[in-house]
């Protein structure tokens, strides 16, 4: 049984169906956002993704429309902030929204996994209720060095 999902074996759906699950109105921007980070294998940067984005569309993109957009698929679960406010995209939106997200993220090479076993999620969230604590945004990043780096 696989317990963790790397950006490698995941594809997102249409990103409408990402919008509409996270309860986010579908707009140009946000669907150009979505499409973005879909099938990305590194963290990538408010700057990087406005400059994609300009590129991509040969216009003047508003950089504080993007960052509450960024904000808002943050609280809904659709990308994860990783180091020095770079994002990833979540790995596991297929499944449906998890209020939990644990994310491995290597320092060295960038490379980030999630945990994708339901069972490990749970865990957390129940860790977390027994703490009394329940968050609002994200889980649990855990960063370090991964096997391939270590070599």
């Amino acid at each position: 049984m696989k317990d963790r999902c790397t950006s490698h074996e995941h594809h997102h759906g249409d990103g409408g169906d990402v919008l509409g699950a996270a309860g986010l109105k579908r707009t140009p921007l946000r669907l150009a956002i979505v499409e973005f980070f879909s099938g990305k294998t590194k963290p990538w940067s408010q700057k990087e993704l406005i400059d994609s984005l300009s590129l991509s569309t040969r216009e003047e993109i508003d950089r504080v429309s993007v960052y509450r957009n960024i904000h808002q698929f943050l609280d809904a679960g659709i990308i994860h902030e990783v180091a020095n406010n770079s994002y990833v995209s979540c790995q596991h939106l297929s499944e449906g929204a998890s209020p939990v997200h644990v994310l491995l993220y290597c320092l060295k090479c960038a490379r980030h996994e999630e945990v994708c076993e339901a069972s490990e999620r749970d865990f957390f969230q129940q860790l977390m209720g027994r703490s009394g604590f329940f968050s609002k945004r994200g889980g649990l990043q855990v960063s370090g060095v991964c096997r391939s780096c270590i070599v």
